[in-house]
């Protein structure tokens, strides 16, 4: 045993079940392939974890050698122990990552309470107005020109079809401050339409551990302002006759409240609405000019073409082989 580990309490052992990502091979007809897709969607392996409190001193070994003992089972790929007592770790795959959090936060070693979050990758950017028939593949071959690239995903829906946008993860922060200077310059384009995407540092959104009991006492933007009031989950009674002034000014406050935000929700869908059916009118308008320019090409130019595209494909694949 490396340290005395305690299981957090009410934590259930934490299984960290539930959890799947495809690793990308399969098997058609009796031969097994590997879907590009998947693997660029599953990425390369670094997915962290922010540790904090450990022991003073605590050694990268003996402290992966204690994380095996307690999370058996996962592969952790790099520790860094920083010098104020906490440490980064990378795992293999996100799931990984996500159990180790979920059954070290709130463990003891040494006489320490461990604290485990997962460590968001300060390396990624969102990239919007993909267009149809760009893939995770696809979007990371476009990217790989910034930098090497980590994970790529496009957002789907529930039938798999594109929502539009995506994530790409680089491998190092420049990749990413890279992709968003340079797209916000010149227009880029990530498949055969002249629609240029746009790209933007990507703020990420913690739903798997959330905000905790000490991040609540700790953080000042958690506070309450009314400190002096004990929580009370409920439904408001109608402010009418037999209610106390309390309740009439609660039941005021909410009205005010939801009125807002039906008036807000409604001016959003409205706006989107507009916005949709603009860019369908737009693509629709670039389509048919694109298609009457190619009709117009002769077939030397049409070949020419030809050649450019396979061309950069070439230049992808190698740019992907150099960084593997």
């Amino acid at each position: 045993s490396h340290g005395g580990w305690n299981g957090p309490t009410g934590m259930g052992g934490g299984q960290g079940q539930g959890m799947f990502i495809p690793d990308g091979s399969g098997n058609v007809n009796g031969v097994k392939t590997v879907d590009e897709g998947l693997e660029a969607a599953r990425g390369k392996g670094n997915h962290k974890i922010f540790l904090g409190n450990i022991p003073v001193g605590t050694r990268p070994d003996a402290l992966q050698d204690a994380i095996r003992d307690q999370v058996p089972g996962v592969e952790i790929r790099d520790t860094y122990i920083g010098s104020g007592n906490f440490a980064f770790m990378s795992f293999d795959t996100r799931p990984n990552a996500l159990r180790a959090a979920y059954e070290l936060d709130g463990c003891e070693m040494l006489g320490r309470t461990l604290r485990a979050r997962p460590a968001w990758h300060n390396s990624a950017v969102k990239v919007y107005d993909i267009p149809p028939g760009v893939g995770n593949k696809e979007l990371a071959a476009a990217f790989r020109k910034f930098g090497e690239v980590q994970r790529a995903v496009v957002a789907a829906d529930e039938k798999g079809n594109s929502l539009g946008f995506g994530m790409v993860e680089f491998q190092r922060r420049n990749g990413a401050t890279k992709a968003v200077q340079e797209c916000a310059e010149r227009p880029f384009i990530v498949h055969k339409e002249p629609q240029p995407v746009r790209v933007e540092v990507f703020a990420m959104e913690d739903l798997d551990v959330g905000v905790t009991d000490l991040e609540l006492t700790k953080a000042s933007n958690n506070a309450c302002p009314l400190d002096d009031i004990p929580p009370r989950p409920r439904f408001l009674k109608a402010g009418g006759e037999g209610a106390d002034a309390t309740e009439r000014l609660e039941s005021t406050l909410a009205a005010e409240w939801s009125e807002m935000v039906k008036r807000q929700t409604k001016e959003k869908k409205e706006l989107e609405a507009r916005q949709k059916e603009e860019k369908a009118r737009v693509q629709a308008d670039h389509r048919a000019q694109y298609r009457n320019h190619l009709s117009q090409l002769s077939s030397e130019a049409k070949e020419k073409l030809k050649q450019e595209v396979l061309q950069q494909q070439q230049q992808q694949q190698q740019r992907k082989q150099s960084q593997e």
